[in-house]
């Protein structure tokens, strides 16, 4: 399974890469039936980037009228056991210059239903569903640049929750964070 990046550039959508992160799933297995990390929970999620076999394909910087939009995608020859797992989204300002950002309306489209600011300045995107077995949360930037510092730094988690079945055959709901980071920039 993968986790998936997509830069969807919104003035030329032909020109919008994905950029797979692919999670290795029996070392994930036996992470959380032989360690004690245990099986994370939606406060304390298991954070996933030692599990992700490609850490060098980092996500690159982010333009104005960009759509981010992260989703999974199954490995081929891989079966569906997790319908959604996606469960939300969220955006942090990280930057030493910036520590105290929080007008996300200056950078990203924020009147969408799915994105929400929480009272700390984090933004949290529901996903939206495709199919039964698919979702996507999106967020996208604004066509040009408001008055704000020149680079933005965030952490961009995606927190989701897989099956992972025991020695006993039994279901486990786990949950995990992928936290990528990435700068927006309009020097893209």
């Amino acid at each position: 399974m993968n986790i998936s990046i997509e830069l969807i550039d919104n003035t030329n959508p032909t020109d919008s890469p994905a950029y797979p992160f692919p999670i290795d799933m029996e070392a994930l297995k036996e992470a959380v039936l032989y360690t004690t990390i245990g099986t994370g929970s939606l406060i304390e999620p298991i954070p996933i980037d030692d599990f992700i076999t490609a850490s060098k394909n980092k996500l690159p910087h982010i333009g104005y009228n960009t759509t981010v939009r992260a989703s999974f995608s199954l490995v081929e020859g891989e079966e569906n056991p997790n319908a959604t797992p996606l469960i939300y989204c969220k955006v942090q300002n990280i930057g030493k210059r910036t520590a105290d950002f929080t007008d996300w309306y200056k950078i990203f489209d924020c009147s969408y239903k799915h994105i929400k600011t929480a009272p700390d300045g984090t933004l949290y995107i529901t996903p939206q569903t495709i199919t039964d077995y698919q979702s996507f949360c999106e967020i996208s930037t604004l066509k040009k640049r408001q008055s704000t510092e020149k680079n933005i730094y965030i952490l961009y988690s995606i927190i989701f929750q897989l099956f992972i079945d025991n020695e006993a055959g039994e279901h486990m709901k786990c949950y995990f964070e992928f936290d990528p980071l990435a700068k927006i920039s309009s020097n893209v």
